[in-house]
């Protein structure tokens, strides 16, 4: 599947002006996409809180290794990552990163990219937002950031061709984050459960695909470190926002645009949600039940690398 840096018609919306009320330049969007170009480093969180790891359900060591139709699921996500071809880099981020590589998984992993893919570890901190922080501050990348989570073994690499080519098309943003829809999620697993947002356009939760596109992204992640501990709760989400949006979203008003909008002038940094229509995004291992559904779209043959 090939794509051009061109808006498709799936993309909600696109001028920055949409999102922060300032018109979108040409010469702002030709200084934001041309420093960053089209190739990511792609940073895969692979750590676990130190509460998972003491409440593991899975019954091993390490929830990334757990095998999910012959390979481990964190060998899924860096397989579907390595072949686009918008990511010339891959780091992982992970706790204890030493021990992680030693293990057997890990081995036949980086054997079998050997020579074909720059992929690094990188010991991350207590919590996503702080390892990314960390990562950031410790290694030297330069351009855009693809942030993707390891335990999604459903993830294709036409999606995230898919997702960072739109990324790029996005004019004047800073950050784009990947949503997807409930009604996308539950036609195509009714039974799962997940947290979706409430807006007045519909309900939403995020993909765990993120293109920091511009340094001014960071800031975002930075300020997101006091909201993190809400990242399962909407409506604490939404009051942290301020309470005028929690009292839109009671009534229906605060639309997905609405909400970027008010994400990006909380956080100075403009952000653009990019409606994704895969519904195996919502499919990250959090619960045995999200390992059986994706055991089983695998067994049938139903998703690729």
């Amino acid at each position: 599947m090939t794509f051009e840096r061109s808006i498709t018609d799936g993309d909600l919306f696109t001028p920055a002006a949409d999102l922060t009320g300032r018109e979108a330049t040409d010469s702002h969007a030709a200084s934001t996409i041309g420093y960053y170009g089209q190739s990511y480093t792609a940073v895969i969180l692979a750590g676990e809180r130190e509460s998972d790891r003491q409440d593991q359900p899975f019954g091993v060591d390490r929830k990334v290794l757990i095998p999910i139709a012959g390979m481990p699921m964190l060998s899924r996500t860096v397989h579907a990552i390595a072949a686009s071809s918008f990511v010339k880099r891959i780091i992982i981020l992970a706790n204890d990163v030493d021990n992680l590589k030693a293990t057997v998984e890990v081995q036949e992993l980086l054997t079998s990219l050997h020579h074909t893919f720059d992929i690094k570890f990188h010991n991350g901190g207590s919590t996503p937002v702080e390892s990314l922080l960390k990562v950031r501050d410790e290694c030297f990348i330069t351009g855009p950031v693809l942030i993707a989570a390891a335990d999604m073994p459903l993830l294709s690499t036409d999606t995230i061709d898919e997702f960072c080519a739109r990324a790029i098309s996005l004019r004047g943003v800073d950050l784009a984050i990947g949503m997807i829809e409930r009604t996308t999620v539950r036609d195509a697993f009714p039974t799962m459960r997940r947290t979706f947002i409430p807006v007045g356009d519909g309900h939403y939760k995020a993909c765990n695909l993120f293109a920091l596109r511009t340094h001014n992204a960071w800031s975002l992640i930075e300020r997101w470190r006091g909201m993190e501990d809400s990242r399962k709760s909407p409506k604490r989400i939404l009051f942290k926002l301020g309470i005028w949006s929690a009292v839109q979203a009671l009534f229906g008003r605060l639309t997905l645009e609405r909400g970027f909008t008010k994400l990006s002038k909380s956080f100075a940094c403009t952000a653009s949600p990019i409606l994704m229509t895969d519904a195996n995004l919502a499919v990250d291992v959090d619960r045995p039940e999200h390992l059986a559904i994706a055991r089983g779209v695998l067994e049938q043959g139903n998703t690729a690398l």
